[in-house]
């Protein structure tokens, strides 16, 4: 398929999957009198923008009892220099998400500009509305103000530089990137492959020198948690439900199917006791995927793609927020000059992850939708199908990792 082709199915499923959820949940809502959460696809109305007010009502007011000081979060404290930005002005909170919201909002419009470039400015602005500006994972980062959206910015600049072969500048997004977060530690294997084992220490080393900077200024520990706090996170996302609803982790996928098959069983009695084996199995298997990487060398977009998905499937936890990563590969699958026999097939699983999936509920846990079960099976299909495709072809050679420079990434 040409870019042109590829860009304008896609812009027709994500238009056409956002349109029938409008009017979907404006039936149920009108003609069924239904309220949350089946009026709608996005998370709870009155927590609307709290991923960033809650930080941001924490630091702005340190001293004060606030009910939100046991918060829990998966950031390190790198990622809050944004919020404590924002307190530096004295700006209320509605103004300060406000300014978040437009300036976050503003970086991805470039960033899609950049990625889905046309020759008329017209068919370009077309491009960002309908493939980016409202597809699911860009209006719930937005409806959730949450920072992952950061986390996206920096990991495209890693991308960028590596691609263009800057593997020190990469090494430092890559380091920046983790400072924030610690799932983007799987883009770790792109050195790897590389064999960029300098830069990769590079990257170690000033990971090392932003944590205990941004900790020292902060005078906190690496996570704004506790230990407790951590542990309260464990029980109430991983193996409480909080962490399933509106999320597309394999964890996530399983518990919801269990809940459906076995509505009675019990939290304590038996995701306690499976966890550990989860752990053991996503840490096999992604130790599996860098060797495979690393042998294969697939086009960087696969390579991305694939780590993309296993930054979202294998976690317990990945909020649908963590959906805006996929981007990343598809700005790169878009932009590919070589054609394979399966750009179809992979247009068509892009444009269904962009799009609300929340149709139809979980008896019991009426909060998770079916795309707990259709978003991890997207992904691990499109996983599967970008590793059964390389075998149609012979292994690069060592060298020629970026054959097809992307032009307008």
């Amino acid at each position: 398929m040409t870019r042109e082709k590829k860009i304008k199915k896609i812009k027709i499923i994500v238009s056409c999957g956002f349109l029938f959820a409008i009017c979907y949940h404006f039936f149920v809502k009108i003609y069924f009198n239904l309220n949350y959460p089946f009026d709608t696809f996005l998370f709870r109305p009155e927590d609307r923008f709290n991923d960033f007010l809650n930080l941001y009502n924490l630091i702005a007011n340190p001293n004060i009892n606030n009910p939100l000081s046991g918060y829990t979060s998966a950031y390190f404290q790198m990622l809050f220099s944004v919020p404590t930005f924002f307190s530096i002005f004295s700006l209320t909170p509605k103004n300060s998400v406000f300014f978040y919201l437009l300036i976050s909002s503003a970086i991805f419009c470039v960033i899609c500009g950049i990625s889905l470039k046309e020759n008329y400015l017209k068919n370009t602005i077309a491009n960002i509305i309908f493939c980016c500006l409202i597809s699911y994972p860009f209006v719930f980062t937005f409806d959730r103000a949450n920072l992952e959206i950061i986390v996206f910015f920096i990991i495209f600049l890693l991308i960028k530089s590596f691609q263009d072969k800057n593997y020190k500048i990469a090494g430092f997004f890559l380091a920046l990137a983790v400072a924030t977060k610690p799932f983007p530690i799987v883009f770790a294997a792109l050195f790897l492959v590389e064999k960029r084992f300098k830069e990769l220490f590079f990257a170690v080393l000033i990971f090392v020198f932003l944590t205990i900077t941004a900790c020292y200024l902060r005078h906190e520990t690496i996570f704004l948690n506790t230990p407790e706090g951590l542990n309260a996170y464990q029980n109430i996302y991983a193996i409480g439900n909080e962490g399933l609803f509106f999320g597309n982790s394999l964890w996530g996928m399983i518990k919801a199917i269990s809940y459906t098959i076995f509505p009675s069983i019990s939290i304590a009695k038996t995701w306690v006791n499976i966890a550990p084996f989860y752990f053991y199995f996503t840490a096999l298997t992604f130790l599996i995927l860098t060797i495979w990487l690393w042998f294969r060398r697939p086009a960087l977009w696969k390579q991305v793609a694939l780590l993309v998905c296993a930054m979202n499937l294998l976690p317990f936890v990945s909020g649908d927020y963590k959906l805006i990563h996929l981007f990343l590969p598809l700005f790169l699958f878009v932009n590919q000059n070589n054609q394979d026999s399966l750009d179809r097939l992979f247009v068509f699983i892009f444009g269904l992850l962009l799009i609300p999936k929340s149709y139809g509920h979980i008896p019991g846990l009426n909060e998770a939708s079916l795309s707990v079960v259709i978003n991890p099976i997207l992904m691990a299909l499109l996983f599967l199908l970008i590793i059964l495709s390389e075998y149609k072809k012979p292994p690069k050679p060592e060298g020629d990792f970026i054959t097809n420079p992307i032009q307008h990434f």
